[in-house]
């Protein structure tokens, strides 16, 4: 369902921000000003810094008591993640990713949410997208998050800087995976588990954008290679629920769009492998399905005609 409106409320659960630290030395003030900036402050402010072999500890720790930093040593963004999640008492947790930023209303807009919906337990929002040419646009999450249950084996868009969970429901559900193979994909396969145990009711979208995501060269899921590999491993947690011919059906459609998203990102990325990849999605699944994009044809049609240099090769700067 969606947050339509604001309601007010006299009395109002708690929430805690948690933000993973590693190698953030460069960006961690921005998140962390962005959440003292709060037109609502947070109960709780926790950093957890992950082994980082930089000053990002440093500098959470200089904010004082206002934050708290636990150190462990690398264990990976998920078990980061986790690791707030156990130290912190508010009834709801938010979280944050280092480079990413909160809009000032954030936490306020959301605890208005979860008050006008009692049932919820993952409340997401819209964000913006600052890109590396230092642009700016508004993504819109999914306006009806009962589309996520026709869609949630296939995509998810429920990134963790833009969700606020209920720390209660996070515990029940295991919190996020902190398999190694799992890194990038963590928060699909805790919406998947969310989704199988709470149903649509517990998701509610805040229809505004209320944090800023960053897109730079260090983004992990930059890389088509680490993004094929998270997404090969995330194959077993879409399936599990599945035996079969229809296991088997998903499967193929799965990899159908993985080889296609991979070699879309290596063909920007002006990468060897490109058209294998394309050549790969048509492999495993040569037919249209609401979980492939319907432009994958053109794509590969340009892609062709490019090879046999019927056209020129795209310009990765548009």
């Amino acid at each position: 369902m969606t947050c339509a409106k604001e309601t007010l409320v006299s009395e109002e659960p708690s929430i805690a921000v948690v933000i993973p630290a590693f190698k953030g030395a460069h960006c961690i003030k921005a998140a962390l000003d962005s959440v003292m900036m709060q037109s609502h402050q947070a109960s709780e402010i926790i950093v957890i810094d992950d082994g980082s072999p930089d000053e990002s500890g440093a500098i959470a720790a200089s904010y004082g008591d206002r934050v708290r930093v636990i150190r462990q040593e690398n264990k990976g963004m998920g078990n980061a993640r986790n690791a707030g999640i156990r130290n912190a008492s508010s009834t709801w947790i938010a979280f944050l990713d280092q480079d990413d930023t909160c809009e000032v209303d954030r936490l306020k807009k959301t605890l208005e949410a979860a008050v006008a919906f009692p049932a919820a337990k993952w409340i997401y929002s819209d964000w913006t997208l600052f890109d590396e040419s230092r642009n700016t646009r508004t993504c819109i999450a999914t306006p009806d998050p009962s589309v996520y249950e026709k869609e949630i084996r296939y995509a998810c868009r429920l990134m963790p800087s833009f969700s606020t969970i209920r720390r209660d429901a996070l515990l029940e559900t295991g919190g996020f995976s902190a398999r190694s193979e799992l890194v990038g994909v963590d928060d699909h396969v805790l919406a998947l588990n969310f989704m199988r145990k709470f149903g649509v009711k517990a998701f509610v979208r805040v229809p505004e954008p209320l944090s800023v995501y960053t897109v730079h060269e260090t983004n992990y899921s930059r890389s088509a290679w680490n993004h094929y590999r998270g997404r090969v491993a995330l194959l077993n947690c879409q399936l599990e629920d599945l035996s079969g011919v229809k296991k088997w059906f998903w499967k193929r459609i799965l990899m159908a769009r993985l080889h296609f998203d991979v070699s879309v990102m290596l063909r920007e990325q002006r990468e060897q492998g490109y058209f294998r990849q394309a050549l790969l999605s048509l492999a495993s699944w040569a037919f249209p399905h609401r979980a492939l994009p319907a432009h994958r044809y053109k794509i590969f049609a340009h892609m062709l005609l490019t090879r046999l240099k019927f056209l020129p090769v795209p310009d990765q700067n548009r």
